[in-house]
């Protein structure tokens, strides 16, 4: 990637069995900056919607 290049944003998820993983971040011009990672704990009876609910809401605030 060349100094002039546009940065990219990279949501990467991690799917545990109970918690889920995830982390952003902006890859530009040779280095790498985290802009945000946790851990959330679905509950049993929701597992899917809240995972989707969550990754819709962390795609429409970074825009990876």
């Amino acid at each position: 990637m060349s100094a002039r290049a546009k940065s990219i944003i990279v949501l990467g998820i991690d799917p545990g069995v109970r918690k889920i993983g995830y982390g952003v971040v902006r890859a530009g011009s040779g280095t790498l900056k985290c802009l945000s990672y946790s851990v959330f704990q679905p509950s049993r009876e929701k597992y899917l919607q809240q995972i989707e609910k969550n990754t819709k809401k962390l795609i429409k605030e970074f825009n990876p």
